[in-house]
C-alpha cells in the first residue's frame, strides 16, 4: 500500500502598518472587517498591536491555517483592495508583507535568519525534537517564502503573561531547548546556524479580528 500523501502546508500571510491616526485606523479596519463578513470570507484574520520590539505601536494582521489554494479563493479581490484603500489605508502606512509556509513540527514572535546552506539541517533538528509535555500552549514554526531575507523562519509562542519568560537561563539556545524535551546541546545545535534573531511581543486585538461563519 502506498503511503498516504502528506497534507499541503498551511499558509501564513502577515501584514504590518505604521499608524498615523490609530483611532481612525481602528474604526476603518472594523468597517473593513464588516466588508469581509458581508462577502462571507472563508479565511480567519487576526489582529495584533506590537507592544515590544523594533516596531512598537505598529498594527499587524494576518491569516493562518489555510492552504495556499484557500488564499487564491478569497472573495472579490478587487473589491477588497478598493474598500481597504478607502477606509483603512489613509490612516496606516504599510511596512511589511510577508508570506510563510508552516513546518510539519509541532503571543511572542521570533524571527530567525540563518546561513543558506544550513536550512535543511535546522529543520531536521527541529523535527527530531519533541515539544515538552508540560508546555500547554502550541508552538508554530513557519518557513519564510517571500517579503524577507531568506532563509528565514518565524516562531509563534502564545503566552498569557510576562512571567512565562522568567527562566533561570534567558539565553536563546537554553530557552529554545526548554520549550522541547531537549538538552542544552540540542539548543546549541539549533542555534549554531542562526545568524540573526529578532523578537516582538504582540497584544491580541479581538476587536480587530475576523472569524468566518461555521
Amino acid at each position: 500500500m502506498a503511503p498516504a500523501a502528506s497534507p499541503p502546508p498551511t499558509a501564513a500571510f502577515l501584514y504590518s502598518y505604521e499608524l498615523s491616526q490609530p483611532a481612525a485606523f481602528d474604526a476603518g479596519y472594523k468597517e473593513h472587517l464588516e466588508w469581509h463578513r458581508s462577502k462571507n470570507d472563508h479565511l480567519t484574520w487576526y489582529g495584533w498591536k506590537v507592544v515590544a520590539g523594533s516596531r512598537v505601536g505598529a498594527f499587524i494582521d494576518g491569516t493562518f491555517g489555510s492552504t495556499f489554494s484557500d488564499i487564491d479563493r478569497r472573495p472579490d479581490l478587487a473589491g477588497d483592495a478598493k474598500h481597504f484603500e478607502r477606509y483603512v489605508a489613509p490612516y496606516g502606512k504599510p511596512l511589511t508583507y510577508e508570506v510563510f509556509a508552516s513546518l510539519a513540527v509541532a503571543s511572542t514572535a521570533y524571527y530567525v535568519q540563518m546561513r543558506p546552506d544550513q536550512a535543511t539541517a535546522f529543520e531536521q533538528t527541529l523535527a527530531s525534537l519533541k515539544i515538552r509535555s508540560s508546555n500547554a500552549r502550541p508552538l508554530s514554526w513557519y518557513r519564510g517564502l517571500g517579503g524577507m531575507e531568506l532563509p528565514s523562519y518565524v516562531l509563534m509562542v502564545p503566552r498569557a503573561s510576562w512571567s512565562e519568560l522568567e527562566l533561570r537561563d534567558m539565553s536563546f539556545p537554553a530557552w529554545l531547548a526548554g520549550l522541547y524535551n531537549g538538552t542544552s546541546d540540542d539548543g546549541a545545535k539549533l542555534t549554531s546556524v542562526i545568524t540573526k534573531v529578532r523578537s516582538e511581543t504582540w497584544s491580541y486585538r479581538a476587536d480587530l479580528s475576523y472569524f468566518p461563519k461555521d
